[in-house]
């Protein structure tokens, strides 16, 4: 592609990292990992953070860890929104419990708790998943889930370093998850991490990311499993990358910002619409994503294979919505129709947005759309 919609922004400190760690026996366990779990704990003000190998693994372990802590069961309900990446319906699933859809609020793209039934639905927890690296209203979530006594999750995989009334995203809930895939806000390729405040949970997720083994009391040597559990840990190489990305996050959001401001100001308004930030937010633009104006149906897939073939590289989000996916269509999975999710899906599109975008890439992508509308003659 002549605009790629992604590079990731590694750099020598980055080489130098994993070349330190490479000189060592730590290739899996090591000093990386437990330094950037500290890293992470003080920048979110929380008093743990156990990563793991993906963000999908951390709420994997979530999920598990509350059926074995007693705070979930089999079968429970779990609110979720209908607009997002599909692992965060599937771990739920996936934990055997059932993920009940949301709609989304029209303006900032993210979760829209009213937008559920409870008369219908009586659920046990609910997950608010900062779209894009916009933070949710978390003032509404959180007092939603204290009036329902909900277990309140946050997915910070797309929002690492965004905040609300300057407190940071993933020290609200009850628990939360990052990712540092290679299009997060840092990356170390693959990888994840889950904070919390609650001793126990932290506890029991270690646990069942080193297999559920512990050792045998009074017998020095031995090991026991105590869960069946999995192996999730974050390798020592890949921490080593993620923690030197860490110490450059809050320049290098700055930068998305910045990009995501460029285009705000320079695609035209009148066909396109920007997500809308909730007062006090600041968000991260792990994704800087906007909406065609125009409602007539198949414009934005046209926009899409126009870009593709001008050598730009857009992607969709998301479509179709997890509530329209084969596995999900069970009416358990909904209590209401879900009209600003499908509406949205069928006309957003997202561009490049990294850190380091060349400014002549930012200038194609703008001029590309203000100029479709005239190129194919359509009238939004």
């Amino acid at each position: 592609m002549r605009v790629p919609f992604l590079r990731c922004p590694f750099t020598r400190a980055d080489i130098d990292a994993v070349s330190a760690v490479m000189r060592t026996a730590e290739a899996s366990k090591g000093r990386a990992v437990e330094d950037l779990e500290t890293a992470l704990r003080r920048y979110h003000g929380v008093p743990h953070a156990i990563t793991c190998n993906s963000g999908t693994s951390a709420l994997d372990l979530i999920w598990r860890a509350y059926l074995i802590n007693g705070d979930l069961h089999r079968g429970d309900k779990v609110i979720v929104p209908s607009f997002t990446f599909a692992a965060v319906a599937a771990s739920v699933a996936n934990a055997g419990l059932v993920p009940v859809f949301a709609d989304i609020y029209p303006g900032t793209w993210t979760i829209d708790p009213a937008s559920v039934d409870m008369t219908v639905c009586k659920p046990k927890a609910i997950v608010a998943v900062h779209t894009f690296g916009v933070p949710c209203d978390m003032d509404a979530i959180c007092d939603f889930a204290r009036q329902h006594h909900l277990l309140l999750i946050e997915d910070c995989a797309e929002s690492l370093g965004a905040t609300f009334k300057s407190k940071k995203v993933g020290s609200f809930g009850d628990a939360a998850i990052l990712s540092f895939n290679a299009t997060k806000n840092i990356t170390s390729g693959e990888g994840g991490a889950v904070l919390t405040a609650s001793w126990k949970l932290a506890d029991t997720v270690g646990l069942l990311r080193e297999h559920g083994i512990v050792p045998v009391a009074d017998k020095p040597g031995y090991r026991s499993t105590a869960y069946a559990g999995y192996g999730l840990r974050l390798p020592n190489l890949n921490a080593a990358i993620a923690l030197s990305q860490f110490a450059r996050l809050d320049e290098m959001n700055h930068a998305r910002r910045w990009v995501a401001g460029f285009y705000r100001d320079n695609i035209n308004p009148d066909l396109y619409i920007d997500q809308a930030r909730p007062a006090g937010a600041v968000p991260v633009y792990q994704i800087y994503a906007t909406r065609v104006a125009s409602a007539r149906a198949g414009l934005r897939d046209k926009l899409f294979a126009a870009l593709k073939g001008a050598g730009i590289e857009a992607k969709i989000y998301f479509a179709p919505p997890l509530h329209l996916h084969p596995c999900y269509l069970d009416p358990v999975h909904r209590t209401r129709a879900l009209p600003v999710t499908e509406r949205l899906a069928e006309r957003i599109i997202a561009l490049p947005c990294y850190p380091t975008v060349p400014d002549a890439d930012r200038h194609i992508v703008a001029s590309a759309l203000n100029t479709y509308f005239v190129g194919e003659g359509e009238d939004p």
